[in-house]
């Protein structure tokens, strides 16, 4: 996450002359104590803060304007460690697990000294902090935070009679099922029409664009039904790609509705295009001023989504608008603040468990009388915490048999079970291969075949070609810098292609450079995370065009002049990979450094397995491998908690 001294205080305190002060005077320092000074210094040198945490300490000590100056240094140090927390994509500082980070230079007191501290009311009045349960806050943060929960629990849409639901399960599903097991694509539909919000969670291939165009459909003919107008439907995901891959995926679901219904949308946009996004502002022209015209709002991937744009998604949505989430939550957090799907779902920790009032509607509804069973109830503890009801998980996979190295891994690595893990990448099958002391060469050596294949795909000028070719194969890398990072990766596989003379001339823009747009450009719709290829078609006479995926024209070209910010796409890392799929994927990590702290997380390293439809090639050494599954992406927040008060 990059932050500037601006951002980390915007709308903390809007349109007050502490926030124009502090944009407009690069914080002196020498209008603090000299102890404080040398204690940030010190941390600094140490690389245990950077400099904005630095000038935000100095700034948080100024503005509580505490005469004591040990207590003026407390706040300085504990605002310099919120503010690199942030900077680690927490949305809080929980107090209570403050385990000394800056020592030895600095040693914090007790929890409850600190909360005391922040509670004073010279601290409070500030506005730049917000205390809550032993968590602090920056105040923008918790208002997000705030923000999420009421909407969450405060979305009122139509109520459909029981009957009526009831009718279009049947015409859905037929006949009652009497499977031992409940189909929970099928309770997710009943779900839905009962809930304003439904958050509908599952791993790769267990249907949930299936599961979601069903559920449009039903909401379609309900409201229809009930002599209402055509709901307005619309899909969102948070990348260009993402909405892409949905639309295609939408369109060949609908084709197995019971009957055709003109009003499901087809199209999928980002969420910064619904809300209208203004070039240069972090402000929409969508807001909780001026609402979405919507009922229904599908939103896919939605683990990508920070806390800071669901807020501002939610506050646009009208009262009566039904919201349905889709996601994996066990992929990775978003790359800037929060974890906010994944927070939603650790309700229910992957049981599909559910109050008995509601669990016995869903069975009669769904016609399932194994999911009336009381292995599905919630127990007597849990029925209050409200939002629980919210949320189902879609636990079988359809793209992976129980034979399935792919899928075994998956699972091993979601579990964070080291021992199965390593079993299943030294065990003989087809689907697995691993590497374990790889050098860079031989992983380049790996992947050249394929890039070969699709530069003479492109000489000859099939664009269509190109695209297929292009999608059977994918290089992970999980960081961009270093020896295993996409910048060098693809400058090796660019540079071992042109000594195979399959790359003409080294120009920048050269036939079958496979590039990645980085920033949006709404005028010739790119968007972040769009994939093309240069190239010139056949019949086009050898003029070089950079050609995209068009879900209306199957392909456009732009010229090369005409493209937003874009990088060379033969590697590329997995959080870009999100809501993409391939034949196969080559993955590789960087080598453990003894003594190092591993980076790379088991939520990095299942998102990387789980790309990959039919096999999966990992680089990496034993330790690399270790360290990743041990490690679990774990961001502070207060959501989850502050959800369970109840929901509609």
């Amino acid at each position: 996450m990059t932050v500037d001294n601006k951002s980390l205080l915007s709308n903390s305190v809007p349109g007050t002359a502490m926030t124009r002060r502090y944009s407009q005077n690069k914080i002196a320092t020498s209008a603090t104590n000299t102890e404080l000074r040398e204690v940030l210094d010190s941390l600094l040198q140490h690389q245990k803060i950077r400099e904005i945490d630095r000038s935000f300490a100095v700034f948080a000590a100024q503005q509580s304007n505490l005469q004591d100056n040990q207590e003026s240094l407390l706040i300085a140090m504990t605002a310099a460690l919120l503010s690199e927390q942030l900077g680690q994509q927490h949305v809080c500082l929980e107090l209570s697990t403050i385990k000394q980070p800056f020592a030895p230079i600095y040693r914090f007191p007790d929890s409850a000294q600190i909360a005391a501290l922040f509670s004073r009311a010279e601290v409070a009045e500030t506005g730049l902090f917000q205390l809550s349960q032993a968590r602090l806050y920056l105040s923008r943060y918790y208002h997000y935070e705030q923000d999420i929960v009421a909407k969450l629990n405060g979305l009122s849409a139509t109520q459909f009679p029981e009957t009526a639901i009831k009718d279009c399960m049947d015409k859905l599903y037929g006949k009652p099922s009497n499977d031992a097991e409940p189909d929970w694509q099928k309770t997710a539909v009943a779900l839905a029409c009962l809930k304003s919000v439904a958050v509908i969670a599952g791993g790769p291939g267990t249907g949930k664009t299936t599961t979601v165009v069903r559920i449009l459909w039903a909401l379609s003919q309900l409201s229809q039904a009930q002599g209402q107008h055509k709901p307005i439907i619309k899909m969102v995901a948070p990348t260009g790609k993402a909405a892409a891959r949905l639309s295609e995926s939408v369109s060949g679901a609908v084709s197995k509705l019971p009957s055709q219904d003109d009003n499901l949308p087809l199209e999928c946009s980002t969420i910064h295009r619904l809300l209208g996004a203004r070039p240069g502002s972090v402000f929409f022209r969508h807001n909780a001023e001026h609402k979405l015209n919507i009922d229904v709002l599908v939103v896919d991937e939605a683990s990508m989504i920070d806390m800071p744009l669901l807020a501002k998604l939610l506050a646009a949505l009208p009262q009566h608008c039904r919201l349905i989430l889709l996601g994996d939550s066990h992929q990775l957090a978003s790359v800037e603040v929060g974890s906010v799907f994944s927070d939603i779902c650790s309700l229910k920790r992957g049981e599909n468990q559910f109050n008995p009032q509601l669990q016995q509607l869903l069975s009669h509804l769904s016609q399932q009388p194994a999911l009336a069973e009381k292995r599905y109830a919630l127990s007597a503890m849990h029925t209050r915490q409200g939002f629980i009801d919210n949320i189902i998980y879609l636990q079988k996979s359809w793209r992976f048999d129980a034979n399935s190295g792919v899928g075994k891994l998956a699972q091993a690595i979601n579990a964070g079970d080291v021992a199965q893990t390593m079993q299943v990448l030294t065990a003989s099958r087809d689907d697995i291969e691993w590497h374990a002391s790889a050098a860079l060469a031989e992983f380049i050596r790996a992947i050249l075949p394929h890039f070969e294949t699709f530069h003479e795909v492109v000489a000859a000028g099939n664009v269509a070609g190109a695209f297929e070719v292009l999608s059977r194969c994918q290089v992970l890398a999980v960081q961009r810098s270093g020896k295993w990072g996409t910048l060098n990766l693809n400058k090796q596989i660019q540079r071992v292609l042109l000594r195979a003379d399959k790359i003409k001339g080294e120009a920048e823009f050269y036939a079958g450079r496979p590039i990645m747009i980085t920033s949006n450009d709404y005028q010739n719709r790119l968007f972040n995370g769009d994939i093309g290829i240069v190239m010139s078609a056949a019949g086009e006479d050898g003029l070089l065009k950079v050609w995209f995926a068009d879900t209306e024209q199957g392909y456009r070209s732009l010229l090369p002049a005409q493209l937003p910010a874009h990088e060379t796409l033969y590697a590329m890392t997995t959080h870009k990979s999100q809501g993409s799929e391939f034949d196969k994927v080559l993955m590789c990590l960087p080598e453990s450094v003894p003594g190092v702290p591993a980076r790379v997380n088991r939520e990095l390293l299942y998102t990387g397995v789980t790309r990959a439809k039919k096999e999966f090639v990992l680089f990496a050494d034993e330790q690399a491998v270790r360290n990743a599954v041990s490690l679990q992406c774990l961001r502070a927040s207060g959501l989850a908690k502050a959800l369970t008060g109840g929901a509609q």
